[in-house]
C-alpha cells in the first residue's frame, strides 16, 4: 500500500509540475511575444560594424558596413573601397533587430534542415573589436506570420510573427547607398563649407578657432544660428536614387565637374577629411547626375535641387543687427 501511495504521489507531483508550466498561473513566464526577453542583448550604440549576408540558390550577397564617428559606410566585396550607406535603411534593420524577442513558449530545437528555407539571410554584429552575435532567419513555417530566428550554431529557434526579410524588400547594392551625402556630418566637426562653379571658389564659409568666417570676407559677425540653419539643409539635401553608372555612360559626362559642393570636417582621428559632391552633367533631361568624392559613388538629382547653391548669397550668414 505505502509503494501505491508512493506512486501516486510522484505521479500527482508529475501532473502538478506539469500544469503549473502549461497554466503558469503566477505569470512566471512570459505570456506574449511583445513581454519576451530580446535576443539583442546589446545596445544599438555598441555596435559598430554591420555584416548583411544573404544566399539563395542562385547568388549570394554580402555587404559589410562599418561605423566612424556618426557616418555608416557600406562595401560590398573585400578589398573594394567603402561607400556612404543609406541611413535609413540601416535604421530599418537596427529597429527590427531591436524588436527581436525571445520567445520560450514558441521555442523549438531544430535542425539546420528544418531551420533553413530557400532564402539563407544572417546578420554579424561587431563592436569594432570582434563579433558580438551573429542571427540566423530561417524558413516560415506554413505563413509568414510564423518565422524562425536563432543565433548562430544553435538549434535553439524561436518563432518571428513576421518576416524579417520584409524589412529588406531590396537588397540591390544602391539600396544602401545614401542619396544624402552629408546626412552624417555633425555639425561640431565641420570645419568647412564650400561652392565652386566651373573649377572657381564662388564662396566659402569656415571655422577659425571658435568663430565662422566667410569668404569672400564680408564685414560683419557670422551668427552660429545661421551655420546651424546651413548645415541643416546641407544634411537634408537629398536626391531621388542612389545610381550605378557603367564605363560608356560615364564616358559621356563631363570629367570636371559644372559644380561643386564641399565640407571639411574632423575626423575620430583628428584629421581633415573632405566630402565633394560634384555635379558631372546630365543623362536625362531635368536630372543631373552626381558623383560622391572620395567614394565614386552616383545620385541622380533634380537639376533644380542645385539652384539654391548657385544663387546662395553669403550675406544671410552675417548677423541681422550688422
Amino acid at each position: 500500500m505505502k509503494k501505491i501511495n508512493l506512486i501516486l504521489f510522484i505521479m500527482n507531483a508529475f501532473l502538478l509540475c506539469l500544469l503549473f508550466f502549461l497554466y503558469d498561473p503566477f505569470s512566471f513566464f512570459p505570456k506574449t511575444y511583445e513581454d519576451s526577453p530580446l535576443l539583442l542583448e546589446y545596445d544599438i550604440e555598441q555596435i559598430k560594424s554591420l555584416q548583411l549576408i544573404l544566399e539563395t540558390p542562385n547568388e549570394k550577397m554580402k555587404y559589410n558596413f562599418k561605423r566612424m564617428e556618426s557616418i555608416w559606410y557600406l562595401s560590398s566585396r573585400e578589398g573594394e573601397g567603402f561607400k556612404i550607406a543609406n541611413f535609413d535603411s540601416l535604421d530599418k534593420i537596427f529597429n527590427g533587430l531591436k524588436n527581436l524577442h525571445k520567445f520560450e513558449k514558441e521555442k523549438r530545437t531544430i535542425l539546420d534542415s528544418e531551420f533553413w528555407g530557400d532564402r539563407r539571410l544572417s546578420i554579424v554584429l561587431g563592436n569594432g573589436d570582434g563579433k558580438l552575435m551573429e542571427i540566423e532567419f530561417g524558413n516560415c513555417i506554413q505563413v509568414v506570420s510564423e518565422c524562425l530566428v536563432r543565433e548562430k550554431n544553435s538549434h535553439i529557434a524561436y518563432t518571428l510573427p513576421y518576416s524579417f526579410s520584409s524589412l529588406l524588400p531590396d537588397l540591390k547594392l544602391t539600396h544602401f547607398q545614401t542619396r544624402s551625402p552629408f546626412a552624417g556630418l555633425s555639425f561640431s566637426k565641420i570645419v568647412k563649407i564650400s561652392y565652386t562653379l566651373k573649377g572657381v571658389e564662388t564662396y566659402s564659409v569656415y571655422k577659425d578657432g571658435e568663430i565662422w568666417k566667410t569668404v569672400p570676407d564680408l564685414p560683419g559677425e557670422v551668427e552660429k544660428k545661421n551655420i546651424i540653419d546651413l548645415v541643416t539643409r546641407l544634411r537634408n539635401w537629398s536626391g531621388d536614387d542612389a545610381i550605378e553608372i557603367d564605363l560608356k555612360s560615364r564616358n559621356k559626362l563631363s570629367v570636371s565637374p559644372l559644380q561643386s559642393l564641399a565640407v571639411e570636417y574632423i575626423n575620430e582621428s583628428g584629421n581633415k577629411e573632405r566630402i565633394s559632391v560634384d555635379d558631372i552633367g546630365s543623362i536625362s533631361p531635368g536630372k543631373k547626375i552626381i558623383e560622391v568624392n572620395p567614394f565614386g559613388q552616383y545620385i541622380s538629382m533634380p537639376a533644380f535641387n542645385w539652384e539654391y547653391w548657385h544663387f546662395y548669397d553669403i550675406k544671410q550668414l552675417l548677423n541681422s543687427a550688422d
